[in-house]
């Protein structure tokens, strides 16, 4: 959802939206507004709020840093494409993008730093 946000989504609504909901969207998509019906502006919110948190490394972006924690966890790419949704090719561009942003050659190094900032743990939850 975050995804389709940023792609210029501003609504959504739930299938069982009756037609004065639909409405009321539509009026106020028109004058700017979003509007999420049901528990996805709920989840949205913490997601936003999770992504829009500094976290231990200022210089990579939320997903670099999300990646990151999936790693230091001990995942490998395959989990990591299972789990986020993502095509191979876009988290090994993300990988590449952490170790160039963190200035180490390896994942084991990357790793070893996302460690001692606290990433890579069970409850890190980046």
């Amino acid at each position: 959802m975050l995804r389709a946000l940023r792609a210029g989504v501003r609504g959504y609504l739930l299938k069982s939206s009756g037609p004065a909901a639909i409405a009321r969207a539509l009026a106020a998509v028109a004058e700017g507004d979003v509007v999420l019906s049901g528990p996805v502006g709920a989840i949205v919110a913490r997601a936003a709020l999770r992504t829009s948190a500094p976290g231990p490394f200022p210089q990579l972006s939320a997903r670099e840093t999300e990646i990151l924690d999936h790693v230091a966890r001990g995942s490998g790419n395959a989990q990591i494409v299972r789990e986020l949704f993502l095509s191979v090719k876009t988290v090994q561009n993300h990988v590449s993008a952490v170790l160039g942003k963190l200035g180490v050659a390896t994942c084991a190094e990357a790793v070893a730093r996302a460690r001692d900032a606290g990433l890579g743990s069970a409850g890190s939850g980046q």
